[in-house]
């Protein structure tokens, strides 16, 4: 019996913290991608900038490449889960999110 693997879809649902973009950040960036999200799962507020830090090559690719969300359709079409470690940095009442380990869909 076979049994069809997950989509990429059912395993961001699994993550501890799933985020919905909702603008992206332009300009110079250095190799990482930031946004704005709202938290839809997770302990993390209800509104965090978002850097997405580049995978290393040697790492397996699953979901889609970060520089994705700079481009249409509209960020707010992409969901991402986050698993940990992360890193979180508070500064002024505005929180911002390191992350490393994620997917897009």
């Amino acid at each position: 019996m076979s049994v069809d693997p997950p989509t990429i879809s059912q395993v961001i649902k699994t993550a501890p913290v799933i985020l919905k973009p909702v603008e992206t950040v332009g300009g110079r960036t250095g190799w990482s991608t930031m946004c704005v999200c709202e938290i839809t799962k997770g302990d993390l507020g209800s509104k965090v900038m978002v850097v997405l830090q580049p995978v290393p090559s040697e790492c397996a690719k699953l979901g889609l490449d970060p520089r994705i969300i700079n481009l249409k359709p509209p960020p707010a079409s992409y969901e991402i889960g986050l698993w940990g470690p992360w890193t979180i940095n508070e500064v002024e009442g505005k929180t911002t999110v390191f992350a490393s380990r994620y997917i897009i869909a």
